[in-house]
């Protein structure tokens, strides 16, 4: 029974969810101090710089709202939403991409577009003609093989050195 008591002693009260304002005023926040927030460590911005600057947002949010949030906690939502609203930002274009019928996708909001306008575009387009390395590999192998499936002599030429040709060639052959 004693447990029992010490247990919801310790239970943690959940803060009340973000509103609207709150998220507004963070965006807000957060594009007015992204120089110092999210810019490269140098002699004046330094990780002490960057927790007093979420400490100061965090300030200026909890004098509006009724609720006492902490830097670390601004700075953790500030993650979150942003990856959330990327993603959307994602899926609404590659809905808006497709073709054929159906309803349009629900177009993204002010505040997502004011998150989104942070966000380097790279992020949420990708890089434009870009292909990945391993893709890249496949493709040159895929190159070296004939269309009966069978390997060309590139694909042997390439597996090995010269040195290695060499070193397999029998004595007493000519080359």
């Amino acid at each position: 029974m004693a447990e029992a008591s010490t247990s919801s002693a310790r239970k943690r009260n959940r803060l009340s969810n973000y509103t609207p304002s709150e998220l507004t005023m963070l965006a807000d926040e957060v594009k007015c101090r992204s120089h110092i927030l999210f810019g490269s460590f140098s002699s004046s911005i330094t990780n002490q710089t960057k927790l007093k600057e979420w400490d100061a947002i965090a300030a200026k949010i909890s004098a509006c709202s009724s609720v006492e949030r902490t830097g670390a906690q601004l700075r953790k939502k500030w993650n979150d939403y942003k990856s959330q609203v990327k993603r959307r930002a994602m899926d609404v274009r590659k809905e808006s991409s497709k073709t054929g019928g159906g309803p349009a996708p629900v177009p993204l909001t002010d505040l997502e577009f004011k998150v989104v306008s942070l966000i380097p575009q790279c992020q949420i387009e990708g890089i434009t003609g870009g292909l990945e390395s391993e893709v890249d590999e496949i493709f040159q192998t895929l190159n070296m093989v004939s269309d009966s499936g069978l390997p060309t002599e590139d694909y042997f030429d390439s597996a090995f050195t010269s040195d290695e040709r060499k070193s397999n060639e029998t004595p007493g052959m000519l080359n």
